[in-house]
């Protein structure tokens, strides 16, 4: 009986870890609901290096969303890339990638397409 609790916590970790780390494209649509739901707002996709794993997804969100004025911030480990609802009067762009590149990852603004 032990063993089987100890499984069913390990699957829920892992049921935990794959919905909390928006391993879908999903991500990108929950975060323009978001941000059609927060008017004030606005919404900044950013392109993000060095992500590995969910954990490291994890970490940029968690530090994304310590910065006030962050509403919401969902990040793509398999896209490279965070989304993120911020109110423009509290933070900016400059601030997002700031706190990104201390945690230790590489961020930037994504490059125009066409050119």
């Amino acid at each position: 009986m032990r063993g089987l609790s100890r499984s069913y916590r390990f699957l829920g970790f892992v049921a935990a870890l794959a919905l909390g780390s928006c391993y879908s494209t999903g991500c990108e649509l929950k975060a323009s609901a978001a941000a059609q739901a927060a008017p004030a707002g606005s919404s900044v996709t950013l392109d993000v290096q060095g992500m590995t794993c969910g954990s490291c997804a994890f970490t940029i969100r968690t530090v994304l969303r310590k910065l006030d004025g962050v509403k919401d911030a969902k990040v793509s480990q398999p896209n490279h890339q965070a989304v993120v609802v911020f109110d423009p009067a509290k933070v900016t762009p400059k601030q997002l990638i700031e706190a990104i590149d201390r945690a230790g990852y590489k961020a930037s603004l994504p490059a125009a397409k066409g050119s």
